[in-house]
């Protein structure tokens, strides 16, 4: 007879035939795609397909979101790990992280629950986060991909539909994949919206050369905190005037300036950033002799006349004084004496200062022949700085708002329009600024803020003193004192409430303001506050632990908002001697030798809301399961592998045909067929190809009395690609 060869994998495929034609499993659980997802968050959508939604809804940046004040809330959860959610401020490294959400709970999720305001003082630019687990972390995931140890893309997000999504309030849908390399690619791990969040782009960075964008006139860029950021103006002003206006030429990657800005006919006074007629006698010079000899006085050509005595001529040509004839009747007359001044527009003062915000009165006088004339002048700002200054037809120039760190100049023209005479005037615009700060902008009513304000006179802080107040009037009570600490008013108008505080500096008479909402409140008495207990409910074998937390909530207007300082006490009750730490919730089982199950009742009571007091139930089982062996499985990416699992255990009490076999998280584990007796079993079991889980617990279930392991699981790993080649 012949030898036949069948290669393993054949043979393991119809052994799995085998084994599914005797022993037909249940159906899995049917988990949304996140298409369904998006269809029954927003209810008026009609997406067919996750391609479908990511042609018409998809974000293409997705890694950082800026905000100011933003809501993000968890809506869902299809997954076999429990998440931990948050954000993280340090784009680029990820280490600066802040939990908001820990969900335990599967399926479409309680939006009052998991529901958290982000408030930042200014702009600010957060990254997100998902920590998959179980026991222990089963990995930790960033919205920037390149800070994943597996380098792969783990969250996808979507724009809200009309007319949930509002350009003024944006809103986005973010879903997550947990598993590493990104197991299934279904992104419906972990659901979250965010709105008033906006994409923001930043670059990472090790060394300043990747951040360089190769255009000079924006400066020289650097890499701080592993990001890149702008450099800054290689060709500022350099605070001269007479080299004209500084600027930068990209073509010739250099600094330009447009040059002298008085010509030829005029001098530039660089100390009065002005244009005069002259700055040394030798610029006077106008190589006329019967004018008389120049000189210049006050920034002003002065002649001193004819040189020539009465009883002479001037005689231009030949540069001399020519004595007058006698012998003849006719009278030369000497031309008529030049002007002493010559023609201009004086302007006083040629330089000022003034602080930002203030005012200056400028004169002018025309000096026409070396008389004083009525003039008729224009006044203009010819070098404005940006700052909203402005100058009437009388003079009185208003600064205006200088924001800025430091000290301005702007440059002042009068025109006399009769004689068409001109000047300038410069005046220097210190920067003056008060800035208030706050604690918080969201209050309950009742609740103490306390704000503070700064002044900077040309980016230095200097110590005056402020006037505070709540300007208009508080209409619910609310009061500041004078040193700044808002007390909120009972705000019982049945929605939220804003109020603006205002500071005034005493000395300069500046004035900014602040907005600050005071949240409804109803009054509440003790039996309004909610304690929710995580988890709620729990099995363990004898000797297990669980660590419970607590968390309490205070119905408003917008639904139900966590407390700041609740204080918990926990205890238990027990038959069995169960111990919990009264101040962290750490649960230990005792030792059941009663011949059954057992439930304790844990309680926990927040003395500072009300007393306000939950529950929650430990199932301690007499059945205990010590041993299951292979302890390890290894599946395969392509086929279901069939394996036998053995189970041994302590008070068991194992029926061959009543006692069921349960595999937690369900599905990639499915029980075919079992054997067994009191402490003993034998189970046979197929494993699915590329499963999700990799840690999965055993149930046993004798109608009704349960057995489990504390600390023990079955690892699934995967078959070694030498082993598990697709053919």
């Amino acid at each position: 007879m012949k030898n036949v060869y069948v290669k393993p994998k054949i043979l393991f495929i119809l052994i799995s035939i085998c084994l599914l034609l005797l022993f037909p499993t249940s159906q899995l659980k049917a988990e949304p795609q996140l298409w369904e997802i998006y269809n029954t968050i927003y209810e008026n959508t009609h997406v067919g397909s996750n391609q479908d939604l990511t042609d018409n809804y998809g974000v293409s940046y997705d890694e950082m979101w800026l905000f100011t004040n933003g809501y993000v809330i968890a809506s869902a959860r299809f997954a076999g790990y429990k998440q931990r959610f948050g954000y993280y401020t340090d784009g680029c490294s990820g280490n600066e992280r802040v939990e908001l959400f820990n969900v335990t709970e599967s399926g479409y999720l309680n939006q009052g629950k998991y529901e958290r305001l982000l408030i930042a003082e200014s702009a600010d630019v957060v990254g997100f986060y998902v920590e998959p687990y179980t026991n222990v972390p089963k990995g930790l995931w960033f919205s920037q991909y390149t800070l994943n140890s597996d380098n792969s893309d783990h969250m996808r997000a979507y724009r809200a539909p009309e007319p949930d999504f509002n350009p003024a309030n944006p809103e986005y849908l973010i879903g997550w994949e947990d598993l590493e390399n990104l197991g299934d690619a279904d992104y419906n791990d972990l659901i979250v919206t965010i709105r008033s969040f906006e994409p923001y782009r930043i670059e990472c960075c090790k060394e300043a050369s990747e951040c360089d964008d190769g255009i000079y006139c924006n400066g020289v860029e650097t890499c701080t905190n592993s990001a890149c950021q702008q450099g800054s103006d290689p060709c500022p002003d350099d605070g001269m005037f007479c080299n004209g206006t500084e600027g930068c030429d990209e073509e010739g990657n250099t600094c330009t300036s447009s040059g002298d800005p008085c010509g030829t006919d005029l001098r530039c006074d660089e100390q009065g950033s002005q244009c005069v007629g002259c700055l040394e006698d030798e610029d006077c010079n106008d190589g006329t002799y019967c004018n008389g000899e120049e000189s210049c006085s006050t920034k002003v050509c002065v002649h001193a006349g004819n040189p020539c005595s009465s009883d002479t001529t001037c005689n231009e040509e030949a540069q001399s004084c020519d004595q007058i004839s006698t012998t003849t009747t006719t009278v030369v007359p000497a031309p008529p004496p030049p002007p002493v001044v010559d023609n201009v527009v004086v302007v006083v003062p040629e330089v000022a200062e003034v602080n930002s915000g203030g005012s200056l009165q400028f004169y002018a006088v025309t000096i026409h022949e070396g008389r004083v004339v009525k003039g008729n002048c224009e006044w203009k700002i010819v070098s404005d700085a940006g700052i909203g200054s402005a100058i009437d037809s009388n003079g009185l120039y208003n600064a205006g708002t200088n924001l800025k760190d430091g000290p301005v100049t702007e440059k002042i023209k009068v025109v006399d329009l009769t004689y068409r005479y001109f000047t300038y005037a410069k005046v220097t615009i210190h920067a003056l600024k008060i800035s208030i700060t706050q604690d918080k902008e969201v209050v309950n009513s009742g609740e103490a803020v306390r704000f503070g304000a700064l002044t900077a006179l040309d980016g230095s802080v200097i110590e005056n003193s402020y006037q505070w107040e709540i300007d208009p009037p508080s209409t619910i009570g609310s009061s500041i004192s004078s040193d700044g600490t808002y007390v909120a008013g009972m705000n019982l108008n049945g929605s939220d409430v804003m109020e603006a505080v205002k500071v005034t500096d005493v000395v300069y008479g500046i004035s900014t303001s602040a907005a600050i909402t005071v949240r409804y409140s109803y009054l509440p008495v003790p039996g309004d506050f909610e304690v929710t207990v995580t988890p709620l409910q729990g099995m363990v074998a004898s000797e297990g632990t669980i660590n419970f937390t607590a968390a309490t909530t205070l119905p408003n207007s917008s639904g139900m908002e966590e407390t700041n300082s609740p204080s918990y006490e926990w205890s238990v009750s027990s038959s069995i001697g169960s111990q919990i730490d009264a101040v962290t919730g750490l649960y230990k089982a005792g030792e059941n030798e009663v011949g059954h199950q057992v439930s304790d009742i844990i309680t926990v009571v927040d003395h500072a809301n009300g007393n306000a007091t939950k529950s929650a139930e430990v199932i301690v089982t007499y059945g205990k399961i010590t041993c299951i062996f292979p302890s390890t499985i290894l599946a395969s990416r392509w086929l279901p592998l069939p394996y036998l699992c053995v189970i041994t255990g302590e008070h068991l009490n194992i029926d061959p045909f009543y006692t069921l076999v349960h595999f937690e998280p369900e599905g990639d584990i499915l029980p075919l067929s079992k054997f067994g007796f009191d402490d003993f079993m034998i189970v046979t079991i197929l494993v699915q190809p590329n499963p999700v889980a990799h840690e999965v617990d055993i149930v046993l279930d004798n109608n009704g009395e349960y057995a489990v392991a504390n600390n023990l699981q079955v690892t699934i790993d995967m078959l070694p690609w030498i082993l598990d080649e697709k053919r």
